[in-house]
């Protein structure tokens, strides 16, 4: 408001036809600042799960009350703001480009990037390790397992452990199994994650003594 009565005080010592380039040069541009976890950033490129929103703060320098919009409602990302703040949820799967913005009264825009890639689920990675302990003993490791969605709230929930077809599934990442012969023996083994999505299954063979 304030420049708005400036520029009126000084138009009148202005020609009418010279007033739209006034009105311009004392114009202050809007300035978006969009802040995620605790960073000021200018364009955003991650990954979005479907039930996992992302939060990010935000604050506009401009001497006019501006709303921050997006470019594109009709997109698989949904986005809810506050009164400083908004996050966005991931609707469809998909890779999608939107920008959030805002203009002045002058259509002065200013503006920030989103690439976002929305999924479901990530298939979670069992990792195998194993050791003899003697005795046709084996003791099977799948701790080093991980979700790859972890950052969005996945985990490894249960654990299949196959010991030349016998086969059981655990709640323990480690289990030993005692073989009732000598010889070269087919492990297998896979983890499923909290969306219920199993892993592929990994194996190796081991000689027991």
């Amino acid at each position: 408001m304030r420049k708005i009565l400036l520029a009126a005080l000084c138009l009148a010592t202005l020609g009418c036809d010279k007033s739209n380039d006034f009105f311009l040069s004392v114009n202050q541009d809007p300035v978006i600042s969009i802040f995620y976890k605790g960073n000021e950033i200018d364009s955003f490129v991650d990954s979005i799960k479907i039930g996992n929103p992302l939060y990010f703060e935000y604050n506009i320098q401009d001497e006019e009350n501006l709303s921050l919009l997006p470019s594109d409602t009709t997109v698989g990302v949904n986005f809810q703001f506050g009164r400083n703040s908004f996050h966005i949820h991931g609707d469809t799967e998909g890779f999608f480009n939107v920008e959030l913005f805002t203009f002045d009264s002058f259509n002065v825009r200013s503006a920030v990037p989103f690439s976002l890639r929305v999924f479901r689920n990530l298939k979670p990675i069992c990792v195998l390790n194993s050791s003899s302990l003697g005795e046709k003993t084996v003791e099977v490791d799948l701790s080093s397992s991980y979700d790859k969605d972890k950052r969005f709230g996945g985990s490894i929930v249960m654990y299949e452990f196959d010991f030349n077809g016998y086969i059981f599934e655990s709640t323990s990442s480690k289990v030993r199994h005692v073989f009732a012969t000598n010889g070269q023996k087919r492990i297998r083994a896979r983890v499923k994650d909290n969306n219920n999505e199993w892993s592929n299954w990994e194996e190796k063979y081991v000689q027991v003594n």
